[in-house]
């Protein structure tokens, strides 16, 4: 269990713990913030940046083996491979890359024909995909990205062709609104089949990251180290504490006016724990209970267990302070109107 808050770029880019994870972000963006298109794009950007590594990677390998060959066969030399015959490990990725940038269609990236806006990835949950990713120190990780041999050139036109069109262009709808200053040039690239610079979305990719993502994540953290519970459970946990509430003293006004005995009146206990347990958690936005057994609640009646310690820790000093707040009202309550004489009407 990991003690340490992550910060954005861990969250973005390696396997952190939850409920601090790539696919915990990815819902909240989705839903609280209304901007998985921002996200969508920084991934495939990010995605197409790792491939651009593998191929120039490979480039570099088939010089190397073509210098090698040419010294010891002569310039004919027949051992000498080209960049799509390689087949090298990509170990140099394991210092900064972990495969949590969503599914890699190859498909798509081959069939350099699918230019559409609205067929881009269409029909790609890349949510399940994060949420099937496997721990870092999974000594089997699924398997991600492509042989090496399968990556060209054209390939990387094509597929930064495809970003550009799905999320900047005026009649997709993905159309991510960003300053024009940036979205311009690249409009402009793809107008005049200008697309090759493996830099050309650096400056998006950044400012998404600092002005947009970031922001984002700090919102996303904040919940997550105070609260435990979805939003949408907010109004569902404060009408059935309102409802709940009322019944009991309802209940506890007819036992003191009808003249039942404290033993039948003291159950009123129970509708007012339900009542204040869950006005206090719809007040708080946290579930003590939750908080104490380590889940939280990713959607709706959907939960997860929390692995960071920290933010753990965090929920459970806020449960302890919500439970004894709870437990006071209900004790209060409960003592009064089970203790007070009844008076029969």
């Amino acid at each position: 269990m990991s003690s340490r808050i992550p910060n954005a770029n861990d969250v973005l880019t390696k396997q952190c713990s939850s409920p601090l994870n790539i696919y915990n972000f990815y819902i909240y963006v989705q839903t609280e913030e209304r901007g998985v298109d921002f996200l969508d794009m920084w991934l495939d950007i990010s995605l197409l940046d790792i491939l651009t590594r593998i191929y120039y990677k490979e480039v570099e390998n088939s010089h190397s083996i073509a210098t090698q060959s040419s010294s010891t066969l002569g310039l004919n030399g027949s051992r000498a491979r080209t960049p799509n015959q390689l087949n090298i490990t990509c170990g140099f990725l394991d210092d900064y890359y972990l495969p949590n940038f969503g599914p890699l269609f190859t498909e798509d990236i081959l069939n350099m024909e699918i230019l559409d806006p609205a067929a881009l990835f269409q029909n790609k949950d890349r949510a399940s995909y994060l949420k099937e990713i496997h721990p870092s120190n999974d000594p089997n990780p699924k398997p991600f990205l492509p042989s090496l041999g399968m990556i060209s050139q054209n390939h990387l036109s094509a597929f930064r062709q495809k970003i550009i069109n799905r999320y900047l262009t005026k009649e997709s709808p993905f159309r991510v609104p960003l300053p024009s200053h940036l979205v311009n040039p690249l409009l402009n690239a793809s107008k005049y089949q200008l697309s090759e610079d493996p830099h050309i979305f650096a400056d998006v990719h950044s400012f998404m990251f600092h002005f947009i993502l970031k922001p984002a994540y700090n919102r996303f953290l904040e919940r997550h180290m105070k609260h435990n519970i979805h939003s949408s459970s907010y109004a569902i946990r404060f009408l059935i504490g309102y409802i709940a509430t009322f019944a009991a003293y309802w209940l506890g006004f007819c036992g003191i006016f009808l003249e039942y005995s404290r033993r039948i009146r003291i159950w009123t206990l129970l509708p007012f724990f339900i009542g204040f347990y869950n006005l206090i958690c719809s007040w708080f936005c946290l579930d003590p209970f939750l908080a104490f057994i380590g889940y939280f609640e990713i959607k709706p009646l959907h939960y997860s267990k929390i692995k960071n310690r920290r933010i753990l820790l965090h929920l459970q000093f806020r449960a302890v302070y919500a439970g004894l707040l709870i437990a006071a009202l209900v004790a209060a309550n409960t003592a009064i109107f089970s203790s007070v004489p009844s008076v029969r009407l």
